[in-house]
């Protein structure tokens, strides 16, 4: 008699409307196509998006993705960022869903997405009313 494994696990699956992680097969899928990789960029994939719209420095992200950091430097995670962004299909930093957040790190913004065209342009977020007020 041939067993199948057990039922799969919704929750072993985490879709945030533009990356779906399956962490039972350990495939990202995009736009409908799953993307291949390494142990690395799982890892740093991972880290994101269980950290959607957070800051996460070079440091955290060596922790993250890494788990034994010793001898990498932030020049390494910054490389691993821009190979994740390309196999989320965009080279572009400006409508990449990761983002650098200049002199702290990276953040991951799900909800981030390539321009669709004048109609469905997204834009960018609006500075927040307290950024760039005195106190």
């Amino acid at each position: 008699m041939r067993r199948s494994g057990p039922p799969p696990d919704a929750a072993a699956r985490l879709d945030d409307g533009l990356v779906t992680v399956d962490f039972a097969t350990r495939e990202g899928i995009t736009e409908g196509r799953r993307f291949h990789l390494t142990p690395t960029d799982w890892n740093l994939l991972v880290a994101f998006v269980r950290h959607p719209n957070a800051v996460l420095s070079p440091g955290q992200l060596l922790d993250l993705a890494w788990h034994d950091p010793l001898g990498i430097g932030p020049e390494r995670v910054t490389f691993e960022v821009l190979r994740l962004r390309r196999r989320l299909g965009s080279d572009d930093p400006a409508t990449s869903p990761i983002e650098a957040a200049r002199g702290f790190g990276y953040r991951y913004r799900p909800n981030r997405a390539a321009p669709t065209g004048p109609a469905g342009s997204r834009r960018a977020e609006p500075p927040s009313p307290t950024a760039g007020a005195s106190s």
